[in-house]
């Protein structure tokens, strides 16, 4: 019977454990509805280094004054920030950004970036790709974290199945 009670209590304790690690952290991306426009004063986030073809190019427009800060998990030289710009030239940059880095690139897919209670904190424009380039056109896979005091970190890497084909393959023969 003890042991009954035992095995019942390290299984309800594993149940609650592996529930609690799939919420996740409540950070979440959406697609844009059709007729949404992105409006605001942001601060433009451009991510990218030269490995692995450019593939880790993403941009990212974070809502100025909402109380939120976007901070890529990497070295400062692997992007670069700009300030108080409005949202037309906003999206201009970070389009021009992300669309002349790869051969393979079809175009752009823009995502909200929500908080837990749903609403924007900023938005990121990912790179889409011609699907016999690498497989697959979405080749990211991007997570925000929150830290403390609105800071929230963006940790980016490229699909582990595009870094092997290019380990094996790297010019794209």
């Amino acid at each position: 019977m003890q042991k009954r009670r035992i095995f019942r209590y390290i299984t309800v304790v594993l149940l609650l454990l592996v529930l609690h690690s799939c919420a996740g952290t409540g950070l979440r991306t959406a697609s844009l509805a059709d007729n949404e426009r992105i409006t605001g004063i942001f601060t433009v986030i451009l991510y990218g280094t030269q490995d692995y073809e450019s593939l880790n190019t993403i941009a990212f427009l974070d809502i100025e004054g909402d109380g939120y800060e976007l901070n890529p998990f990497a070295p400062e030289f692997n992007y670069r920030v700009i300030k108080n710009i409005h949202d037309q030239e906003a999206v201009e940059k970070a389009l021009h950004f992300i669309s002349i880095q790869n051969r393979y690139f079809r175009n752009a897919q823009t995502r909200r970036i929500l908080d837990e209670g749903g609403n924007t904190i900023g938005y990121e424009l990912r790179p889409l790709y011609r699907s016999f380039g690498y497989g697959l056109r979405d080749v990211l896979l991007v997570s925000y974290s929150p830290m403390e005091r609105g800071k929230v970190k963006v940790s980016i890497t490229i699909d582990q199945q595009v870094k092997r084909a290019l380990m094996r393959d790297p010019l794209g023969k």
